[in-house]
């Protein structure tokens, strides 16, 4: 165990090699995703809420039926049905009858969700270039995935 996760989880008895390696992801990841939270909450969205709208971003202007948006998102929530009715409320994003079957709803990014997204691109960016950019060369952070994938491929 190293002595970053030593202290993180003030914990200094032995683990084996692969149950830090886990630790490790879960307090990365927990660390990025809060980072990601408090970058959201000035536009009264949550992390899972922006994944959402990026979705509906990439099948504007057509929207996705709600089953697609919770195949599409990088962190499965089993709520997407009130993720989407938040941001509804929030006028970020609005709900169709299915041309096909009229009891689907096609979720729909709004001009106003639109707008937010744009705002938050470039901080998102920074955040990324933050958090990884004096981290990882190129090279590391393709590594870094590779290993990450690893650990999902087989669910696939």
């Amino acid at each position: 165990m190293g002595q970053a996760l030593e202290k993180w989880i003030k914990q200094t008895a032995p683990m084996s090699p692969r149950a830090a390696a886990m630790l490790n992801l879960i307090v990365a990841a927990s660390r990025v995703e809060h980072g990601l939270e408090v970058l959201m909450e000035p536009y009264g969205i949550t992390r899972r809420q922006y994944n959402v709208m990026r979705i509906l971003r990439g099948a504007h202007p057509e929207g996705h039926p709600r089953s697609e948006v919770a195949a599409r998102m990088a962190d499965r929530a089993p709520d997407v049905t009130r993720l989407i009715d938040r941001l509804v409320q929030l006028d970020f994003v609005e709900r169709i009858k299915g041309t096909k079957d009229k009891r689907e709803s096609i979720a729909k990014l709004t001009s106003k969700g639109m707008s937010v997204l744009k705002k938050l691109d470039p901080l998102v960016s920074n955040y990324i270039e933050n958090e990884f950019g004096g981290l990882y060369t190129r090279e590391e952070c393709l590594l870094l995935s590779e290993f990450c994938e690893r650990t999902y491929q087989s669910d696939e």
